[in-house]
């Protein structure tokens, strides 16, 4: 594929994705239009085409209020948190020793502190779900409080700590406090009223497979759907592009092994309900599997496009080197495991992953805000990528 045809190619995938289609939130009408222009580009490929429908909740917030003694206080509902209209007391909680031992039944509690500085895992949530989380969803719904608030860790941009359709109770979250402010607040009277919808619906991972000379495979991997508030370019509109572009660059294309094409569509749910759903069959998803290759948070502006490894054997790590020393402006990081990559990954598949280097340090400065856009994205980084991939699938 020449160069000015490939980067037509990624503009125009990224042009429908991010400025025509924008936020694509798992079961989501928009997320809908997203899989059916996937679908459609698939089929054109001629790839074979199937699908795995799965459950989701399709939420959206109307309106969020917490006036607190009286005093309005900015307030976000937590991602899919349940509705309510409750007036209680204020509760402060600042470690889990408290919590273990308060009375919050008629009351909304509120938790400032370390142990509440991380995304808290989901209830349901398989693939990494630490011991302290599990026992701070348990503790907050045997101790039954009217609602959760919790303060942001962050300076910079309120963050909420719960992002689970399962948690029984409503959960909200303000913008960095200090200590003192939090301190005050505690046994005031408080209103908090979230108007959200939750709607039981339905979205897909979609998979697509050219069939090669042997049963082998190698598995390309990105992901469909987005948070909520960003029209995910970076996260991630340029992996489903170069998906999309590397399956027209290999129509006519004689392949070792098949290739497959593997679009997950809740990575970033909160729940990754197609991710288990998959991993629930998991052996006969992945049979003849001999790569995967994940790509997520290609193309950052300003930032190397980088790569790293996870599972690859001396001759395969070799393999991957070489390429990338022909590519130059990939950098090699250390591996990580927040991505759809580590379903394989933690079984022992042979992974390698593309993205941007230090993409964690930008998270919520551009991925996973209104700021990821196409204007933030470099496109030499994107067609390095893609021409990286095109490249390893030849040699594999």
């Amino acid at each position: 594929m020449k160069r000015d045809t490939q980067l037509a190619s990624l503009q125009k995938h990224l042009t429908v994705l991010v400025d025509e289609i924008g936020e694509r939130t798992s079961g989501s009408e928009s997320n809908r239009r997203a899989d059916a222009y996937v679908l459609r580009q698939l089929q054109s490929c001629g790839l074979e085409v199937e699908t795995q429908p799965f459950d989701v909740i399709d939420w959206q917030c109307l309106e969020a209020q917490l006036p607190i003694a009286g005093e309005a206080i900015p307030v976000f509902a937590s991602q899919y948190s349940r509705p309510c209209y409750v007036t209680a007391p204020i509760a402060l909680i600042t470690k889990v020793e408290e919590l273990e031992h308060a009375e919050l039944r008629g009351k909304i509690a509120l938790l400032y502190g370390d142990f509440i500085k991380d995304t808290i895992m989901p209830k349901r949530f398989r693939f990494y779900n630490p011991e302290e989380h599990q026992k701070l969803n348990a503790l907050l719904e045997a101790k039954q409080p009217e609602a959760v608030v919790t303060v942001s860790s962050r300076v910079d941009r309120a963050v909420g700590a719960f992002v689970d359709a399962d948690l029984i109770v409503p959960s909200a979250y303000v913008s960095f406090q200090e200590e003192a402010v939090v301190r005050r607040w505690n046994g005031k009277l408080a209103t908090l009223r979230l108007d959200t919808l939750r709607n039981a619906t339905q979205s897909q991972t979609i998979i697509g497979q050219k069939v090669g000379k042997q049963p082998t495979k190698i598995t390309l991997c990105a992901h469909l759907d987005t948070t909520f508030g960003t029209p995910g370019a970076i996260d991630d509109g340029t992996g489903i592009a170069i998906l999309l572009t590397l399956a027209e660059w290999l129509q006519g294309v004689s392949t070792e092994h098949t290739i497959e094409w593997l679009f997950f569509n809740s990575e970033d749910s909160g729940g990754a309900e197609g991710e288990m759903l998959y991993d629930d069959d998991f052996d006969v998803n992945t049979n003849g599997l001999q790569l995967l290759i994940n790509v997520d948070g290609v193309g950052l502006k300003g930032y190397a496009p980088s790569v790293c490894s996870l599972n690859l054997d001396n001759k395969q790590q070799q393999r991957l080197e070489k390429v990338i020393a022909n590519a130059r402006s990939i950098v090699t990081e250390e591996p990580w495991y927040q991505g759809d990559h580590s379903i394989f990954a933690f079984r022992g598949v042979p992974c390698i992953v593309f993205s941007s280097e230090r993409i964690f340090s930008q998270v919520y400065t551009i991925p996973h805000t209104e700021h990821d856009t196409i204007e933030q994205l470099d496109f030499d980084s994107i067609q390095s990528v893609t021409t990286t991939i095109y490249e390893l699938i030849q040699i594999w």
